[in-house]
């Protein structure tokens, strides 16, 4: 099977591991942030964008059931700047909470620079008609736009290399699939890895000894889905 290379973009999702430190967060003395025993949660998962914006961040976490980008799981503890979070199934997976809140905060429109007006020489008086006069004072309406924003970008960047390996065919007839690919670990012509992005329809493919390998979803389903070529 043909690979794209590994290519390298920004605002990743970027993790780091639980045991090393920072200068700028908590120290490693810090207590780590647990939730109750068990560390699971029933109810329905809470969209990582309606809890980046609360003012104890990432700390109010703990314990809840999340969507990170169609990853669901619980919240098991924070340590520094890492999210730990638990799936049903039973891996783990760590999040960076300041991306977190970079990627799924609450953006600020910019605000347009004062208009530098350069003064002119006082010239003749021109009287103007009154109904002219109140057309030119009524306001023009606010063109502002939004500026446009980078897609999100989700990156595992601690695959889980213990759970079973599933071969592609089985993935590729799921309902939701490429989207039910993320966080698998799958195995395509004898390549084994876990999916730790998709890019469009582009599935990023990280075996353990770290080699990264790129496969386009639709022609994966077209070669291995029922009446497939291979």
């Amino acid at each position: 099977m043909a690979s794209e290379p590994e290519n390298g973009e920004d605002d990743t999702l970027n993790t780091e591991p639980d045991t090393q430190p920072s200068s700028v967060e908590a120290p490693l003395s810090a207590p780590v942030l647990s939730p109750p025993a068990g560390g699971q949660d029933t109810t329905a998962p809470t969209l990582i964008r309606d809890l980046t914006d609360l003012p104890d961040f990432p700390a109010c976490t703990v314990g809840m059931n999340v969507d990170i980008g169609g990853f669901h799981g619980v919240v098991l503890e924070i340590v520094n700047r890492s999210m730990r979070v638990k799936a049903p199934e039973g891996n783990i997976q760590s999040f960076n909470t300041q991306v977190l809140k970079k990627l799924y905060g609450r953006h600020v429109r910019n605000e347009e620079p004062p208009t530098n007006y350069t003064a002119k020489a006082a010239g003749p008086v021109v009287k103007v008609p009154e109904s002219r006069t109140r057309r030119a004072a009524t306001p023009e309406p606010d063109e502002t736009t939004e500026p446009e924003s980078k897609p999100t970008r989700i990156v595992i960047e601690e695959p889980d290399f213990e759970r079973p390996v599933r071969g592609i065919r089985e993935i590729v007839v799921e309902p939701d699939y490429p989207k039910s690919s993320f966080g698998q670990y799958i195995e395509i012509e004898q390549f084994q890895g876990v999916v730790v992005e998709i890019v469009k329809n582009s599935l990023k493919v990280r075996s353990s000894d770290g080699e990264l390998r790129s496969y386009n979803g639709i022609v994966l389903k077209k070669l291995y889905g029922p009446g497939g070529a291979n």
